[in-house]
C-alpha cells in the first residue's frame, strides 16, 4: 500500500461529460452512465445477460449506488487522506471508499434480487467503473473490465483491476497466444449481480489540480489505444474529447456499445 499524506488537497472544480453510443452493429445499448457533479459520483456500467437484462442489470446498478451514496453523504461521512491501491478488504479503506464499496453491494443485492424475481432476467449482471470525489479524497472503484483511467503529471495510469480471465491468467502466465487472448479478454470473473456477493478493488488519492479521469466500457478502449486516449485527453476538454473518442470507435467498427465520461479537475 503506498500513501501520500504529505500534500493538502485544494479546493477543486469539476468539469464533466459523459457519452454513450449504441454502436453500429447493436439495436440495444446495454451502457449505462452517471455524472452527479454535485455529489460527486460518476460511473460506468456495463450491462449483460441479453437485450433485456443487460440494460436492466446497468440501469439498476447506476441507479442503486446513486441512492446509496446520496444517503451516505446525508449522514456526513468524512475521508482519510491518504493514497492506497487495490485494497483487498474493507478493513484498509477509508470512510469514504467504504461507503463505495457498500453502494456495489447494495447494487449487487439489487441486481441479483431482481433476476431471481423474473426469469427473463435470470443470468443477468453489470460491470461498475465508479469514481467517488468526497473532501480530500479520490475513490476509483471497479468490478469487471470497464477501465479506470487517471491521467496525471502528463502520465496516464490505469487505476482499475481488470477482472477479466485473460487478466488473471496473465498474471501466471507470461505469454499467451493471441488468439486465445482475445477469447478470454471478454470472458469476465466478477460482475454486479450473479453472485451473493461481489468484491471491487479500489484505488485512493489526494486529488490535483489538473487531474483528468476518464471511465469507459471495453466498446471504446477495444478500438482506441492507451497512447491515443491520453492524446485526446491532454488535447481536448471533457466534452470534445468524449466527442472524439466517440467518434473513433465508431470509425474503427463500433461493433460494441461504447460509452466514456471524462472529468477534468481544477483548482478553484
Amino acid at each position: 500500500m503506498r500513501q501520500d499524506a504529505s500534500r493538502q488537497a485544494p479546493l477543486l472544480t469539476v468539469t464533466s461529460h459523459g457519452l454513450t453510443d449504441a454502436g453500429r452493429c447493436r439495436q440495444c445499448n446495454e451502457d449505462c452512465l452517471l455524472l452527479d457533479d454535485g455529489l460527486g459520483l460518476y460511473v460506468v456500467a456495463d450491462g449483460m445477460g441479453g437485450h433485456q437484462g443487460g440494460d436492466v442489470a446497468a440501469r439498476l446498478t447506476v441507479r442503486v449506488m446513486h441512492t446509496h451514496l446520496m444517503r451516505a453523504r446525508a449522514a456526513g461521512v468524512t475521508g482519510a487522506v491518504g493514497e492506497r491501491q487495490h485494497l483487498p478488504g474493507a478493513a484498509d479503506l477509508s470512510p469514504v471508499a467504504r461507503d463505495v464499496r457498500a453502494a456495489i453491494q447494495a447494487a449487487n443485492l439489487a441486481v441479483k434480487t431482481a433476476a431471481q424475481e423474473n426469469p427473463d432476467l435470470e443470468g443477468m449482471g453489470s460491470t461498475v467503473a465508479a469514481a467517488y470525489l468526497h473532501k480530500q479524497v479520490l475513490v476509483a472503484a471497479n468490478v469487471g473490465d470497464s477501465p479506470i483511467y487517471l491521467l496525471r503529471g502528463g502520465v496516464l495510469r490505469l487505476l482499475s483491476v481488470p477482472h477479466t480471465v485473460a487478466a488473471e491468467q496473465g498474471a501466471r502466465v507470461k505469454t499467451l497466444p493471441a488468439p486465445l487472448q482475445e477469447q478470454l479478454s471478454h470472458m469476465l470473473t466478477r460482475a454486479v449481480g450473479t453472485r451473493e456477493a461481489v468484491e471491487a478493488d479500489f484505488f485512493e488519492t489526494i486529488p490535483r489540480s489538473g487531474d483528468v479521469l476518464l471511465l469507459c466500457t471495453d466498446g471504446l478502449t477495444g478500438k482506441v489505444a492507451d497512447a491515443e486516449l491520453q492524446a485526446v485527453l491532454e488535447a481536448h476538454p471533457p466534452r470534445e474529447a468524449c466527442d472524439t473518442l466517440v467518434r473513433l470507435a465508431l470509425e474503427r467498427g463500433g461493433e460494441d456499445n461504447i460509452t466514456c465520461l471524462v472529468l477534468q479537475l481544477q483548482a478553484a
